[in-house]
């Protein structure tokens, strides 16, 4: 008979499990950007509790994480919104532009190569067909970005919405930590060491990913902005934001962005501009990523470099932008089940001890 009820209360259980899951699903984001946040926080938390009540720690944590978040939010979506029309027009029209269209597809060095590679090659193309192809993929990328740009402004509501539920999560987070944190480990049948272990690379991974890389993409972002700006690129602050959001990426970073401006400007004839440019970007990333990042983040992070890059496209491919946040939370909780399962629960499945 027990057995009976055993495996009743279980279904039941799955069903209300798996229905909380449904409602829930269209606020996953928003709840798991609450936990992440709240994460990050939570040592802000923690230094305001030493010299306040628990009542005003959180709400201080709170209001700072709220205007050091939702500001930065509001005017980067309205800048990058107009800087990238202007983008889309400031591509149509270099194409189109005489000066540069004869120097890639005239007589210039980079269209003698170009004639000589489709000589070499045998291909029915012309540098007129190049021309139009490059231009068509220019306009389908800035129309591309203009979509995006107009889903999130035209979203607005549906932005805002899923902003107020990252902030009551993050503030259920924080608030209700020990309480959360009780239940869990109740609940859950693993020894507490093991819980506490998961628990400790998640947070540790959490503030290596928001903390030293957002800082350190912060930097590598507004310096490459400067750069960009001094050379007179335009849609400054749009390249900067991506950059920021490169920069979180490692072996990578903002040489996307960088290696062609830089090429670029080479080919215009701003040899100097070039160079100076490349070495300024090049001394930053290497500084960011080989001095402040290792002495900030220190050996929080056990992971290595090639497999995070691995993780972050993957989570990028498979779940977009938020895949920055959640492949790197993946990678770290897989490989510290796989430690854990290496040192206590395979010897007893192989006897090996």
């Amino acid at each position: 008979m027990n057995r009976y009820v055993t495996a009743y209360f279980i279904t039941i259980f799955m069903i209300v499990l798996i229905l909380n899951v449904y409602i829930f699903s269209p606020f996953f984001h928003s709840i798991a950007l609450g936990a992440i946040f709240a994460g990050a926080y939570y040592p802000l938390y923690l230094n305001l509790l030493k010299k306040m009540s628990h009542v005003k720690a959180t709400w201080i944590t709170i209001t700072i994480m709220i205007f050091s978040l939702v500001l930065p939010s509001i005017y980067m979506v309205i800048q990058i919104s107009r800087e990238a029309l202007d983008l889309y027009y400031n591509i149509q029209n270099s194409l189109s532009h005489i000066g540069i269209k004869d120097f890639f597809f005239g007589n210039g060095p980079a269209a003698l190569a170009i004639s000589k590679f489709i000589k070499l090659t045998g291909l029915s193309l012309t540098l007129d067909d190049l021309y139009l192809m490059a231009l068509d993929k220019a306009k389908g990328l800035s129309g591309q970005l203009i979509g995006v740009v107009n889903s999130w402004v035209s979203n607005t509501f549906h932005f805002i919405m899923q902003f107020i539920i990252m902030v009551i999560c993050s503030f259920g987070f924080i608030n209700y930590a020990k309480e959360l944190k009780k239940f869990v480990f109740e609940l859950s049948p693993l020894p507490d060491d093991q819980e506490q272990t998961l628990l400790n690379n998640f947070n540790q991974m959490n503030f290596a990913t928001l903390v030293g890389n957002g800082l350190g993409g912060l930097i590598q972002g507004v310096v490459g902005g400067i750069a960009l700006w001094m050379i007179g690129t335009p849609s400054v602050f749009l390249w900067t934001v991506v950059m920021i959001i490169l920069a979180f990426i490692p072996l990578v970073g903002i040489s996307v962005v960088t290696i062609p401006v830089a090429i670029i400007t080479f080919l215009e004839g701003n040899q100097w501009q070039a160079i100076v440019f490349t070495i300024v970007t090049s001394l930053t990333a290497v500084y960011v990523e080989n001095v402040l990042k290792p002495k900030f983040i220190g050996n929080r992070v056990k992971i290595n470099s090639l497999l995070l890059l691995l993780y972050i496209l993957s989570g990028m491919a498979s779940l977009g932008f938020m895949g920055i946040f959640y492949g790197p939370l993946i990678g770290t909780m897989f490989l510290s089940l796989a430690r854990l399962f290496k040192t206590w629960y395979f010897p007893k499945v192989t006897g090996v001890s």
